[in-house]
Order: structure tokens, then C-alpha cells, then sequence
């Protein structure tokens, strides 16, 4: 089966693609599962929140290395075996969670983001070549409802049970250590076939974690009129609403738990988590709200949701009001959703179809790092301010947000026709 393209594999290939879409489901869940245990890590181990977050962003600085050494031919060729090395990189960084110490627990995720870099590469390739084009948007699917589950179950099983800090890295290890032996028995394609790897089609279309380039995996993706290009201005604001969701988005995942957690003096860990929740299940709903053909309107309603979501943290944070904050996640969710969506469509815009891959790792590659950066300088600031800290942090993010509406409501977005 090793050449066989996509449409020659039958049922038995919807079979072996259950334990690819499994696998990837895993390295998505397993890369959320500590976020709700960062206010229990900062409690248990006394650190303070600029340790929190380089616990948090650590996992996002990686991410982007790893989607940069995911290209290289080597793991492009074998992906079956870069597949099975990436899901015992997984276990193992369990292994370290599981030590609880504070080194442990920052190389547990550095060595998950090299996991999920290299394993959702892999991951796509395998699903294109059992599934096609069909089998990479049954991926995309999985891997953001995966990292919603992810977050949802981890603080579930850390009040529900007795151990906290293990019992979701031992669900997620048994879990691991069975997608293993089902993908390391069954018969996949162990190479590209040469036709295949000559085209060396990118595989890095998905983009983790739970919120992806989704236009070019669900093939909705509208090609440009031939003699058309849409406007700077389009362009522009599209990314930089992208990025700048990503950054909004993953700073109030990785700082808000923690003062929802003192806020409300609760030993909950799934109330502290509700906040990181919120913005994940409504970042997917947010990904299919917005139409594709009003890239104005998507913008303009993206760039509101961010400002509101972030004004609802900030004024929720500063009264103590726990509601208040959740409805500035899900509103947050809601623009990091439509957002990075809409800054993926803009990036690959206009690109044959070869070079997409390559851009949209560009793309996810800025993004991570501006939500790294975002994450730390947040962490650090509420180490000099307190609460106060991450006020004035969300309140800087406010100036690019209002300059993307200016752009919106007073911008050139008619497409452009070329000389």
C-alpha cells in the first residue's frame, strides 16, 4: 500500500485513518490538558506569574521551530515513522508532567511542542495520502475539537479525582501508548510514493493547535478573479487581525485562570479554567461565522469582538466580576476564531496552490511567536502590578485593535485591478 494514492484505498483506509485522525486528536488534547493546572502549578510550586507563563508560552515558542523542521524532506518522506516518533515524544513529556517539579514540568512542554509540530505534520500527510483532500478537512476538524476536549477534560479530571496534577497525563499517556500500537501494527503508507514526494506537497496546511487555516482544509476558499487583487488595505488588516487574535486570545487563556482562581478564592480548577474554555469552544464557532466574501464585515466584526472581549476582561478583572470576565472569553474565542481564519485566508490569497503550505507556516510562525511574546511580557507585568499588570497589559492591546477599525470603517478595501 505503500504507493497508493488516496483514491484507491477503500473502507480499510477509513480504518487506518481513524488512527491517524485519533493520534492528532491526541497531540492537540495532550498540549491543552496542563492549561487548566497553571494556577494549581503556580499555587503547589509557589512560582510566581512570569514563570506561570513562560510555562504556558514555552509550548508556543517550540511550536514554531518544530513547524519550521516539520518541512524538511527527511520527515516530509517517512511520515509514519515521524508519526510514531512524535507520539512517544507525547508520552514522554507525560512522564515529565507527571514529575510535578518545575524543570520537569517546562521540558514536558517544550517536548510537547516539538511533538505536536512534527506529529500534526505527519498527521496531514497521512490523512491525504488514506483520505485525500477529504481526509485533511476530517483532520482540521478533529484537532480543534481536540483542543477544547483537551482543556474541558483535564479540569474535569482534576476535580473530579484525587490527583490533580496526574490524572490527566495518565488518561492521556494510556491513551498515547494505544494510538501507538494501533498505528505501529496497522499498514499505512510507511513513504511517500515518488510522484508524490516529487511535488513535495506541503503538509503543513494544518496548523495547530484547535484553531487552523481552515479555508484551505475544508476547500471553501474562494480563488481571486484572474484580473482582480484585493487591496492593500484588505490584505493588511486581514493578517494583523490574525495575529493579533492569536496574541489576545492565548495571553487571556494563559494569565485569566489564574485570577479567576483568586478572585473567587475557589479551589475549582474547572471554574478557574471556565474563562480558557470559553475562548476555545467559542474560537470554533467563530472560525465558520463569518462570511468569506465580505472580508470587510468579517474584519470589522473579528476586531469589535476582540475590543469588547478584552475591555469585558479588563473591567471584569478590575471589579471582580467573575461573569464579566467569561463573557470577555467567550467574545475573545469568538474574534481569535474568526480572526486567524480571516489572516490565514489573506495570507495564502492569490498563491498557487503549491506555495500555500509554505505561506501559512510563515503565517502560524508569526502568529505563535507574537502570542510567545504576548504571554511573557503579560506574566511579567503581573508580577511587578498584580492584577493590575494584565489591566494595563489588555489595555495596550487596545491601541492596534482600534487602529484595525479605523482601517475598517475608513479604509480602501474595493479590489484593485492590475496595470
Amino acid at each position: 500500500m505503500t504507493g497508493a494514492g488516496p483514491g484507491s484505498v477503500g473502507t480499510p483506509g477509513r480504518g487506518r485513518s481513524l488512527y491517524v485522525y485519533a493520534a492528532m486528536a491526541l497531540f492537540i488534547a495532550g498540549s491543552s490538558a496542563p492549561i487548566p493546572l497553571l494556577p494549581l502549578y503556580g499555587e503547589l510550586l509557589d512560582l510566581p506569574p512570569d514563570r506561570v507563563a513562560l510555562l504556558f508560552g514555552s509550548y508556543l515558542a517550540t511550536m514554531v521551530l518544530s513547524l519550521g523542521l516539520s518541512s524538511i524532506p527527511a520527515a516530509q518522506a517517512k511520515p509514519r515513522l515521524t508519526l510514531s516518533i512524535a507520539l512517544v515524544g507525547s508520552l514522554v513529556s507525560d512522564v515529565f508532567f507527571l514529575a510535578g517539579t518545575e524543570p520537569a514540568l517546562l521540558t514536558g512542554r517544550i517536548l510537547t511542542g516539538f511533538s505536536v509540530g512534527f506529529g500534526l505534520g505527519a498527521g496531514a500527510t497521512l490523512a491525504v495520502l488514506l483520505r485525500g483532500e477529504h481526509g485533511r478537512s476530517i483532520a482540521a476538524t478533529m484537532t480543534m475539537v481536540a483542543g477544547f476536549t483537551g482543556i474541558l477534560g483535564s479540569a474535569l479530571l482534576a476535580d473530579l479525582t484525587p490527583w490533580p496534577t496526574t490524572a490527566p497525563f495518565v488518561v492521556h499517556g494510556v491513551a498515547t501508548i494505544l494510538v501507538l500500537v494501533l498505528v505501529s501494527l496497522s499498514t499505512m503508507p510507511t513513504a511517500l510514493a515518488p510522484t508524490i514526494r516529487s511535488e513535495r506537497r506541503p503538509h503543513s496546511d494544518i496548523v495547530p493547535p484547535e484553531l487552523t487555516g481552515t479555508d484551505i482544509q475544508r476547500g471553501d476558499a474562494v480563488p481571486p478573479e484572474p484580473n482582480v487583487r484585493p487591496s492593500r488595505t484588505a490584505v493588511v488588516a486581514s493578517v494583523a487581525v490574525g495575529i493579533l487574535a492569536w496574541s489576545i486570545g492565548n495571553a487571556v487563556v494563559g494569565l485569566a485562570p489564574t485570577i479567576v482562581r483568586d478572585s473567587l478564592r475557589s479551589d475549582s480548577l474547572l471554574v478557574a479554567s471556565l474563562v480558557a474554555v470559553l475562548v476555545a469552544g467559542f474560537g470554533i464557532a467563530g472560525q465558520y461565522s463569518m462570511p468569506l466574501s465580505r472580508s470587510r464585515l468579517s474584519v470589522t466584526v473579528a476586531a469589535l469582538c476582540l475590543t469588547a472581549g478584552t475591555l469585558c476582561v479588563a473591567v471584569g478583572i478590575s471589579i471582580g466580576q467573575v461573569p464579566i470576565i467569561l463573557a470577555g472569553g467567550a467574545l475573545t474565542g469568538a474574534g481569535q476564531g474568526a480572526g486567524y481564519r480571516l489572516g490565514m485566508l489573506a495570507s495564502t490569497r492569490g498563491l498557487p496552490p503549491q506555495m500555500h503550505g509554505a505561506r501559512t507556516s510563515l503565517y502560524a510562525g508569526v502568529a505563535y511567536v507574537s502570542a510567545a511574546a504576548s504571554v511573557q511580557i503579560g506574566g511579567a507585568l503581573m508580577t511587578g502590578f498584580d492584577q493590575a499588570g494584565l489591566q494595563l497589559f489588555l489595555a495596550v492591546f487596545l491601541v492596534p485593535v482600534t487602529y484595525l477599525l479605523a482601517m475598517c470603517f475608513f479604509g480602501q478595501w474595493r479590489p484593485v485591478a492590475p496595470a
